[in-house]
């Protein structure tokens, strides 16, 4: 519908409006003015170089069948194998995309680069760079040593330990906390290992399953570094205490060698 502005200008003039039928009727463009009888078309076309190595990849996955059915399974479905993507020919898998500090630690490690540095032609930026490059080795250096030294003395204090089924050990209990099998008058001088317990069974490589009192109320599976074997079949408890005379203990001769 044309404007109402125009309606009035159309009345006062004669025109004729003509219909095209068929092919004919077409609206007038660029291709409309191109003489189709004996014009010839030019066809332009870009190539594009494939690199070898893409050419090396893309024949490694014949021999594969995993990369076979990978590729044919992504050319039906895209939405199959989601951890795999195929475009231009090469398959890739994805990844977490990061470093592994960041994956790790969730955030991108520290950038310490000073390689436009190096080769810099002033003088006191050489040095500093020189410097910077001497503290950072030492403190590497340090930390390894730091390091080497904690695990140095925690190895000293370990030993291997293995028990026998049906033989006795001391416990290693917690006195505050774990007072079911053994309750003393004064828990922070009392004895950390309490009485020969037997043991059971041997729960994998470094637990063992003791026979404990009735009534306790803690588990029956302890750690090989709560436990102590116990060496002596008997006691032999001080009946009488040492004389003394005059502050001093009296030295009696055990035995007489010549």
């Amino acid at each position: 519908m044309l404007p109402q502005k125009w309606i009035s200008k159309l009345l006062s003039l004669s025109y004729e409006v003509q219909d095209k039928k068929c092919n004919k009727n077409r609206a007038v463009d660029a291709m409309s003015r191109v003489e189709h009888e004996g014009a010839k078309l030019h066809s332009n076309a870009i190539s594009t170089q494939i690199p070898l190595w893409m050419q090396e990849i893309q024949a490694s996955y014949e021999g594969n069948t995993l990369f076979q059915t990978v590729i044919q399974a992504k050319s039906v479905d895209a939405m199959s194998f989601p951890d795999y993507e195929y475009k231009v020919g090469i398959l890739r898998r994805g990844g977490l995309k990061a470093f592994p500090f960041q994956a790790l630690y969730g955030y991108p490690p520290h950038q310490f680069s000073i390689g436009p540095y190096l080769y810099n032609h002033q003088i006191e930026v050489e040095e500093l760079t020189q410097e910077r490059i001497k503290v950072l080795q030492l403190l590497k250096e340090n930390l390894h040593q730091a390091h080497h030294r904690l695990i140095t003395y925690a190895d000293e204090k370990r030993l291997e330990r293995e028990f026998e089924v049906g033989g006795k050990v001391f416990l290693k209990l917690q006195p505050y906390r774990q007072t079911s099998v053994a309750l003393r008058k004064q828990l922070k001088l009392s004895a950390k290992y309490f009485r020969p317990l037997s043991v059971i069974e041997k729960v994998g490589k470094v637990s063992y399953k003791l026979e404990l009192p009735l009534g306790s109320k803690i588990q029956l599976v302890f750690h090989v570094s709560l436990l102590k074997k116990k060496v002596c079949s008997k006691y032999f408890p001080l009946v009488n205490l040492p004389e003394f005379e005059d502050e001093v203990f009296k030295v009696y001769p055990a035995a007489i060698l010549a």
